[in-house]
């Protein structure tokens, strides 16, 4: 994927609600809207080429909502296990309510659960650190 994706974009290509080419088509209208002087959301651009629904982009956006980081923060390590494709992100989801109510380590919770491989989170755990906030 390339870095300039939205994150909801990402997260609706992972979950399967769009193909990898929807994504671009979306992504394409949704530029050049931006040149016509018209802003849409990618959410708003998906579901008006039907490629999903209002009820997919919610859920969509209820997990772009827990992976928001402020700025001059590190994103959160499901950023980058997501990014990589070695997790889905309804189980993303499911791990940071499990966090929420157990208040386990995520890393800990996505092995346990057998969503992601011990390496998969050394991985993601090392590129966060590697990233400057900015």
């Amino acid at each position: 994927m390339p870095q300039d994706i939205e994150l909801l974009a990402l997260i609706m290509e992972r979950e399967g609600y769009l193909t990898r080419q929807q994504v671009q088509h979306a992504m394409a209208v949704q530029q050049h809207q931006v040149t016509l002087g018209r802003a849409f959301s990618f959410g708003e651009v998906a579901v008006k080429l039907t490629f999903c629904t209002d009820t997919d982009v919610r859920y969509a956006q209820s997990i772009e909502a827990r992976l928001e980081v402020p700025a001059g923060q590190r994103r959160p390590l499901g950023y980058y296990l997501l990014e990589a494709g070695a997790l889905l992100p309804s189980q993303l989801l499911e791990g940071l309510e499990e966090q929420a109510f157990y208040g386990s380590r995520l890393g800990e919770i996505l092995v346990r659960n057998g969503w992601v491989a011990e390496p998969d989170i050394e991985r993601a755990l090392a590129q966060q650190k590697a990233t400057v906030p900015g």
